[in-house]
């Protein structure tokens, strides 16, 4: 839950970018504006914090590797202020040992958060 003590407007949008698996797509819903990530911005900007969603990758099936392979390479062309992260059902049903899953997952947060 997001709690804002004010309305406030932002100069220039926040930009978002939102890294993850089915979940941050929301797979099985209909169109876009009906994933997570949409929402989030349109409830931001409602708010009067301006946000720009300027990427979501995500893809049925991904686990932490995929983040790493496929997503975080994309950090290069972005100018990124915000990103979300929701990675880790995929890693549990393909049995990836916890030790893998957590060195991806710190790698990956490590990157999102030096960029």
């Amino acid at each position: 839950m997001l709690f804002v003590s004010k309305k406030q407007e932002s100069p220039k949008p926040i930009i978002y970018f939102a890294f993850g698996d089915s979940y941050t797509i929301c797979t099985g819903t209909s169109n876009t504006n009906e994933h997570w990530p949409n929402i989030l911005t349109k409830h931001l900007t409602a708010l009067g914090i301006a946000t720009e969603l300027i990427a979501n990758p995500s893809r049925n099936g991904f686990t932490t590797q995929n983040i790493i392979d496929v997503e975080l390479p994309l950090l290069k062309t972005s100018n990124l202020d915000f990103a979300t992260l929701l990675i880790g059902v995929n890693d549990w049903v393909r049995q990836v040992d916890i030790e893998t899953y957590h060195k991806n997952l710190n790698y990956s947060i490590d990157e999102i958060q030096k960029n």
